[in-house]
């Protein structure tokens, strides 16, 4: 790892990664760093005018309480830059937005299509929000079981624990499912055998 003052220098030459990193270093507390909003904030700038995904999601989350107040339709705004870059982070932090109606009109429909992105371009984990969102009725989405099944299907697929304990719970109860004691039983001994516990 970059130590901090090599850190610092190459963030001064212009190294929008470095200059990203040097944020994270101030705003997360890391490589000694006390917090401090303010030059997290100045080195997620310098990255995001070279248009750093990353920074401007950050930059965006800063601004939707994240440290630099309720500023919901700054952060709707980086939100939307750093989403069409194809930061997943900002692709459910916008959706979020269109949800609750923060800084932009509540549009369910636009917050789904959103969160449908990030799920779709995400890791099995955001497979799995996505079916908790829909299963909980969550930030504008219906309450819809076929999309909510579809969702924790597809993360059960790539071992997602959380999905592989709800989706066995499901058929343990018949919940949502046709009840189903024998995979209720796989998939629970799946997500077992990927967290070590046989």
């Amino acid at each position: 790892m970059t130590g901090f003052f090599e850190l610092i220098e190459q963030a001064k030459s212009g190294d929008m990664e470095k200059q990203y990193e040097l944020g994270n270093a101030y705003f997360f507390e890391y490589l000694g760093m006390k917090r401090d909003v303010n030059l997290a904030e100045y080195w997620y700038n310098k990255a995001a005018e070279q248009g750093h995904s990353g920074a401007l999601c950050q930059l965006g989350y800063m601004n939707d309480g994240g440290g630099l107040g309720y500023k919901y339709e700054e952060a709707a705004n980086l939100y939307t830059r750093s989403a069409k870059k194809g930061e997943v982070t900002a692709m459910w932090n916008l959706g979020k937005l269109f949800g609750e109606g923060h800084g932009v009109p509540r549009m369910p429909d636009i917050a789904e299509q959103w969160f449908i992105e990030a799920a779709t371009k995400g890791d099995a984990h955001d497979k799995y929000t996505m079916g908790f969102k829909y299963q909980y009725a969550m930030f504008g989405l219906p309450k819809d079981p076929t999309k909510m099944l579809y969702w924790y299907n597809e993360a059960a697929k790539l071992d997602d624990v959380d999905a592989l304990r709800t989706l066995a719970q499901m058929n343990a109860t018949g919940k949502f499912v046709e009840e189903n004691l024998a995979m209720a039983a796989e998939l629970s001994e799946r997500a077992d055998v990927i967290e070590g516990i046989i």
